[in-house]
């Protein structure tokens, strides 16, 4: 029987490069012990599941209908049987099997039905409850232990990481809304923050699991989750590191250039184009951190998650603090200035033109 390393997120935790570092170095894990495969070949991870699982939910819920048509019904998600079927061929003689997908956390449903539709939370929580149950009943059958691996960022800063990442690529059925500023980001609750409350939904469900729960920050993994997650979940040793390519954190799902996302959401027209060519432009750039919260609504912000966090440090950690508050602090953002205005609009318009002209 296997051992299954179940890596659920959370969103803004370096998921994207280590998915991908996973990916350019199969045969390597492969030679550890560790089959990591049959995911969704266009981002490499396991969001073919992860909607799958969810499409199975929505169905078992009488709504899927509603949302047959999202891309990630139609080009993504995979019948879970399916999936889990050919990592039972594939994996051979690994003894681990690593799953991933940081959209399992608690957000699968959330992201998929755009940030403005009012979603009751007895109703995400029954959904959510559905796809774990399922994905434990599915890795029963070819696995008797399972690791449970989350990654947790503070939750000021991956908000204002998410909210970054949704203005660089607007969730599906927003495109015909202007973008929202970051306090109205905020305010519509777009990602399940309380990680006491979730974890303890995984737990009941996985009531048999491992869990490994480590602080996304530069005291604990340096941000770098490649490293952290190679020494401290799979326990690769030093040496055998060394033969791993990469294995510095890759700059994966870049964020967009503060200057470049005020210069957007400020346009108040989504185009899909010039979305893509606002992208690149910002690839371009040195791009500067900059706070997106005032420093008092942060501490408002933040307090409400004192308990949780606490909760959290306790029992998974067996210590008083979860974060212990060694990010860095960046400077307060003061506005789109207009000489930065007429810059990205000229970049705008030499590109336009060589479009119409070609």
């Amino acid at each position: 029987m296997k051992r299954v390393i179940l890596h659920i997120g959370t969103f803004k935790t370096g998921s994207t490069a280590l998915q991908f570092h996973m990916h350019q170095n199969r045969k390597l894990l492969i030679k550890n012990g560790f089959y990591y495969g049959d995911y969704f070949d266009n981002y490499y991870l396991h969001s073919n599941l992860c909607y799958g699982l969810l499409r199975e939910a929505l169905t078992a819920h009488g709504v899927f209908e509603k949302y047959k048509s999202h891309p990630r019904f139609l080009n993504v998600a995979e019948e879970p049987n399916a999936v889990i079927g050919r990592m039972k061929e594939n994996a051979n003689n690994c003894r681990n099997v690593i799953i991933s997908c940081e959209a399992f956390f608690a957000d699968a449903f959330r992201t998929l039905v755009g940030l403005r539709t009012e979603i009751m939370d007895k109703e995400k929580k029954s959904i959510n409850r559905f796809m774990r149950e399922r994905l434990r009943e599915l890795l029963s059958e070819f696995s008797e232990e399972v690791l449970i691996v989350c990654y947790l960022r503070r939750q000021d800063l991956l908000i204002e990481s998410q909210y970054n990442q949704y203005c660089k690529n607007i969730w599906y059925g927003d495109e015909n809304y202007n973008l929202p500023t970051f306090m109205e980001f905020v305010a519509l609750k777009p990602i399940e923050l309380n990680y006491f409350s979730e974890l303890e939904e995984w737990r009941e469900v996985f009531d048999h699991a491992l869990f490994i729960i480590r602080p996304y920050e530069k005291g604990e993994t340096g941000y770098n989750s490649i490293t952290d997650f190679y020494k401290n979940v799979l326990k690769i040793d030093d040496e055998e590191m060394k033969k791993f390519e990469y294995i510095e954190e890759m700059k994966m799902n870049l964020r967009l250039d503060r200057n470049v996302l005020e210069y957007k959401r400020h346009l108040g027209v989504y185009d899909r184009y010039i979305s893509q060519l606002l992208k690149e432009y910002s690839g371009q750039l040195v791009a500067r951190d900059y706070a997106y919260f005032k420093e008092k609504e942060r501490k408002k912000f933040m307090d409400q998650f004192v308990q949780s966090n606490r909760q959290v440090a306790k029992k998974y950690l067996g210590r008083e603090y979860l974060f212990a508050g060694t990010q860095d602090v960046f400077p307060e953002y003061q506005g789109l200035e207009e000489e930065k205005i007429f810059e990205i609009t000229r970049w705008l318009i030499d590109k336009l033109n060589v479009v119409v002209e070609g």
